[in-house]
């Protein structure tokens, strides 16, 4: 399942769950120095085996990118030469060849990536991966109110289970979701064992007497429901 391309720019009517910086830290393009291109761009034994089996430059100086991308930050990227210039010029000059265009077939990409996902034992979401994932959000939800804790949760889980990370907007769907029904289930469970004089007693703190609410002087934000 290719998503990365629902990633780069957050949708206004959904969640704004991260900063742009703490996106960047796990669905941003990894901006690699030196040192870390030399580290994820080398190949181990077992990956050298399954490298031999990609025959032209091209397609080599692609699965070796794809593979160190996903060393980096467990998922895959779409091509972009220009972002990924200076990575490009690194595998091609270790490969000796002189190749700037890594654009390939939908085919050799997927072949490619199924290789890479062989190699680390990862998985993409399948259909009952998306129910536990959502299953999984609703726990959480009834843990904490913020969203952002219930998407790094969901991140946690996706890496211990050994799942490609699906992109961000998709995320911020089963969030909005999970907060959703957690928030319609409390009103129900409310409504259902509050007494008339607990609501009298609500709707007086909730009156506005003199432009002020009296249940501004007792509120307090709810940091979880860890307790």
């Amino acid at each position: 399942m290719d998503d990365e391309f629902d990633d780069f720019s957050p949708q206004g009517h959904r969640l704004q769950i991260l900063t742009p910086e703490e996106y960047e830290l796990l669905w941003g393009l990894p901006r690699l120095a030196a040192t870390e291109r030399d580290l994820y761009f080398s190949l181990t034994p077992r990956e050298q085996t399954v490298f031999e089996r990609v025959r032209t430059p091209r397609t080599r100086i692609h699965f070796i990118l794809m593979m160190g991308y996903f060393k980096a930050r467990q998922r895959f990227f779409v091509v972009d030469t220009d972002a990924m210039s200076d990575d490009i010029a690194f595998v091609a000059n270790r490969l000796d060849c002189h190749i700037s265009d890594i654009r390939i077939s939908k085919h050799t990409r997927q072949m490619h990536l199924s290789w890479v996902l062989e190699l680390f034992g990862y998985r993409q979401l399948d259909d009952r991966s998306h129910l536990d994932l959502e299953v999984r959000a609703l726990e959480t939800a009834r843990i904490s109110s913020r969203p952002v804790y219930v998407l790094r949760d969901l991140v946690d889980y996706l890496r211990q289970q050994r799942i490609v990370l699906p992109g961000y907007t998709y995320l911020q769907d089963v969030v909005r979701r999970a907060h959703a029904f957690e928030r319609d289930r409390l009103s129900e469970a409310l409504a259902h064992s509050m007494t008339a004089s607990d609501r009298r007693l609500l709707d007086a703190l909730l009156r506005d007497d003199q432009g002020l609410h009296a249940v501004t002087s007792i509120k307090h934000h709810l940091r979880d429901f860890s307790l």
